[in-house]
């Protein structure tokens, strides 16, 4: 059976209100509804569970492995009337793969508060203790061990934790997504230099790529349709998980300084814009954007379909856009003057993700886009600047290229030369299998290819060794010596592949009427 996907037909607002009573207190004194409240929620409820397992693959500590947890929001069937929902605290208290005491609870819980007040990042006004406890306390709409619908649903992963985009995961859970958000256990050992972003990162992305590994086993999971999804740091981390992973069918990042000098992405054995093949929905504070030196990196994506969108308005911020700011702008509603500009952004940000999403799913990918046509319409009236960028094909893989010999391979290297003269096919030594392969399976095919090659590459002692050969073949002995002469003349130094080449030419050039290689 199919997961229920609910795909949005119109922009309306959909409110959920849900009555909460905190034992101990009045409710008078707490914030009313959800941090879904004015969220357009799908269909479903919204279940939880926690998951756990060891990556035994990765054993650089002493102990067996890494304890890696996922968090999980699936698509439910509807929750009974006062059923506990998830609160922010929950889903921070999930890093300890140990159940602590309810003494060191409290000393945890206790130092998120501490957090809160103390770390005042971008987007979050000062709180007292008091209101930064309240925050914690505010509900989601999730529902632990709720019972699941029935069917395998699209997946979305979010990296960068389980708690700062908990309600996002549960508002595209309700539309029928399964969204999984990876995380390591904090109580284990850890022998690695985390001081080096690049360990931190690698291990990140590899932690979500043994959650996805884990999700082949669920069978709630349709791993057809995979989006990675980040905010900030996490976006960062979307961004190379999808470069490196192509199983990502989809990637969407929040407010992140991926195109920034600050970054430093090119310190990273694996970041590459060409990699980028699925397609991006880029979406930025106008802070944010302003501040990315170094945006010419997402422009080269040239091969991923790329929708940026900026949030214009210098109201809102950061953590606005994460469950750091949500606390406090829904339901606690203490960002003043912004409040209602925070409001439509947040909400904007996430019809924005459940059209993308939907989009390109397994089930529903078409030519006709949902999210373009609700960005023309709301662009002018909610601050919204649109950038499309569509993507162009690349040259094929070197194997491709082989697999595919025919009449028609000239013109077509010729075209992927035009579009894409960076790809590795035009490199010298993928040339040189390509005219190889051609030598064997196609004769009629090798001449043309060796000229194409060469005039890539008039320096490459191996190609003009190729060209040679194939001239000397086909009978045509004043092109062999003509190649083979300029392959003689060539110095190799340390290069023992064109060494032997030389030696090939040189030793061609005495059987052949016209005599000793010139210099």
């Amino acid at each position: 059976m199919r997961c229920p996907l609910a795909l949005p037909h119109h922009a309306a607002t959909l409110v959920l209100m849900l009555s909460v009573v905190w034992a101990g207190r009045a409710e008078a004194d707490l914030p009313t509804g959800t941090r879904a409240d004015g969220l357009r929620l799908g269909p479903n409820g919204v279940g939880f569970e926690l998951l756990s397992g060891i990556d035994h693959r990765r054993r650089i500590n002493r102990d067996e492995g890494i304890r890696l947890g996922i968090a999980v929001w699936y698509p439910a069937q509807s929750p009974a009337a006062g059923s506990p929902t998830l609160t922010n605290l929950d889903y921070r208290r999930l890093e300890r793969s140990e159940l602590p005491t309810e003494k060191e609870r409290d000393a945890l819980d206790a130092e998120e508060v501490d957090a809160i007040v103390g770390w005042r990042h971008v987007g979050i006004v000062a709180l007292t203790r008091t209101q930064a406890k309240t925050s914690l306390e505010t509900h989601g709409i999730a529902v632990k061990g709720a019972t699941a619908q029935p069917g395998r649903c699209p997946v979305v992963i979010i990296l960068g934790g389980p708690y700062y985009l908990s309600t996002t995961a549960e508002v595209l859970a309700s539309h029928g997504f399964l969204v999984a958000a990876p995380f390591r256990f904090r109580d284990q050992s850890d022998e690695r230099d985390t001081n080096d972003f690049r360990w931190w990162v690698d291990d990140s992305v590899g932690d979500a790529e043994w959650a996805l590994d884990t999700l082949r086993n669920d069978a709630r999971a349709d791993l057809r349709s995979i989006c990675a999804l980040g905010h900030g740091g996490g976006g960062m981390q979307a961004m190379l998980l999808a470069m490196r992973n192509r199983s990502i069918t989809s990637i969407a990042t929040i407010d992140a300084g991926n195109f920034s000098t600050r970054s430093e992405p090119e310190r990273l054995a694996f970041y590459s814009p060409r990699l980028m093949r699925a397609p991006y929905l880029y979406i930025a504070t106008e802070t944010t954007r302003k501040s990315q030196d170094r945006f010419a990196d997402f422009e080269a994506m040239k091969f991923s379909d790329r929708t940026e969108v900026v949030l214009d308005s210098a109201d809102v911020r950061h953590h606005d856009l994460s469950d750091i700011g949500r606390a406090v702008t829904i339901p606690m509603r203490l960002r003043g003057e912004a409040q209602t500009t925070v409001e439509k952004a947040f909400a904007n940000v996430h019809e924005m993700l459940v059209r993308f999403v939907g989009e390109h799913s397994s089930r529903t990918r078409s030519t006709s886009s949902r999210l373009v046509a609700w960005l023309e319409s709301h662009k002018a009236t909610d601050n919204l600047t649109v950038t499309m960028r569509p993507a162009i094909e690349p040259a094929p893989t070197t194997r491709a290229a082989i697999e595919s010999l025919s009449d028609s391979t000239l013109a077509n290297l010729k075209d992927a030369r035009q579009r894409d003269p960076d790809a590795p096919l035009f490199r010298e030594y993928s040339l040189r299998e390509l005219v190889a392969a051609a030598s064997m399976r196609r004769a009629s095919l090798a001449a043309p290819l060796a000229d194409f090659a060469l005039g890539l590459h008039p320096a490459s002692a191996v190609l003009l060794a190729q060209a040679s050969a194939i001239a000397f073949a086909a009978g045509d002995q004043l092109k062999a010596i003509e190649r083979a002469r300029a392959c003689a003349a060539l110095k190799p130094d340390a290069d023992w592949q064109a060494s032997i080449a030389v030696g090939k030419c040189t030793a061609l050039l005495q059987r052949l009427p016209a005599g000793s290689p010139q210099p």
